[in-house]
């Protein structure tokens, strides 16, 4: 039961961090440079890297301990 359930948790958090990626790579890619978008794209770009940041985090506690 454990095995399945923090492989279920691994899956999530590497599904998490393939979204962010998708959506920081979207988000640069329509980047305008026009200056109140650049607040947007630079917040939006900050909160994924931060998903990815504590999904990596989780990922790499569950290798570490189990």
């Amino acid at each position: 039961m454990k095995n399945k359930l923090l492989k279920a948790i691994a899956d999530k958090h590497q599904s998490k961090i393939n979204e962010a990626k998708s959506i920081i790579d979207f988000a640069t890619e329509r980047a305008s440079g026009v200056g109140g978008h650049n607040r947007e794209l630079f917040q939006e770009v900050e909160k994924e890297l931060k998903t990815i940041g504590e999904s990596e985090d989780i990922l790499s506690t569950i290798q570490k301990h189990f």
